[in-house]
């Protein structure tokens, strides 16, 4: 299994509905995925940015299928284009190295 790095960039998506998945996805324990290692959001000129990394393109496909697109659904938001994946050379938690 090869860790990767998705980036999305959603030029239609709001800060506000970005909350309201994460809100919404919280409180059953649907985030953070057991895959996904490290997300990050933000804004970049008119879009809403976040880039993930995953155990493997696998798990982060399965997340959207049966979470995250069920979600934009339930919330009436449309699904940003499908992200740019590439293949994870290294990760440094900076965290995890202070202890």
């Amino acid at each position: 299994m090869s860790k990767i790095v998705a980036v999305f960039e959603a030029a239609d998506l709001t800060a506000d509905q970005y909350d309201a998945i994460m809100n919404e996805m919280s409180p059953g324990g649907k985030f953070p995925d057991q895959h996904l290692n490290v997300h990050v959001s933000f804004k970049k000129g008119d879009s809403w940015c976040a880039v993930d990394v995953w155990d493997s393109e696998e798990d982060m496909n399965q997340f959207a299928m049966n979470t995250l697109m069920p979600m934009f659904a339930k919330l009436g938001i449309t699904p940003p284009t499908p992200p740019k994946v590439y293949p994870l050379h290294r990760l440094i938690n900076m965290a995890e190295q202070e202890g």
